[in-house]
């Protein structure tokens, strides 16, 4: 049991890393920052969990990326609520866990713009004061550097 706990920790600690090194380069070619770091947790989760698919979601993220990539703003906002979707339904079988750990992370990286408000205003009351503190201490670290 220590072993598959230190096999896990290990895929963790790689996946990390490669966050790490990979979001500048991805950032660089154009690609939007922000699904980058939504693909790359889903990812760390997938490692991280014992059951399910995460093929329809990588499936997904992809099509979000597809519409971002050609400005298409109302069609990555119908892809990303499309998204959402999927994890509120535990496509694939994801655990409850596994699900609100992704959900909570789009709050963090996705713009808002292609969040349906209503959604996470039902999820968390609190979701604006929380989002606007966020995107402050964001702002706050990016001029500090």
């Amino acid at each position: 049991m220590k072993r598959l706990f230190a096999h896990r920790l290990f895929a963790i600690a790689v996946i990390s890393g490669w966050v790490l090194l990979l979001l500048p380069v991805l950032a660089e070619a154009g690609q939007p920052k922000w699904i980058d770091q939504l693909t790359l947790f889903v990812m760390a989760q997938k490692e991280i969990a014992r059951a399910g698919s995460f093929d329809p979601y990588f499936a997904q993220l992809a099509q979000v990326r597809r519409v971002e990539n050609i400005g298409d703003h109302h069609g990555t906002y119908v892809a990303m609520n499309r998204f959402m979707d999927m994890l509120e339904a535990r496509e694939g079988g994801i655990s409850s866990a596994v699900a609100e750990a992704i959900w909570d992370f789009c709050y963090r990286v996705t713009p808002r713009g292609y969040h349906d408000v209503s959604r996470h205003l039902k999820a968390n009351p609190d979701y604006l004061k929380e989002w606007e503190a966020f995107r402050r201490m964001e702002e706050r670290a990016a001029l500090a550097f």
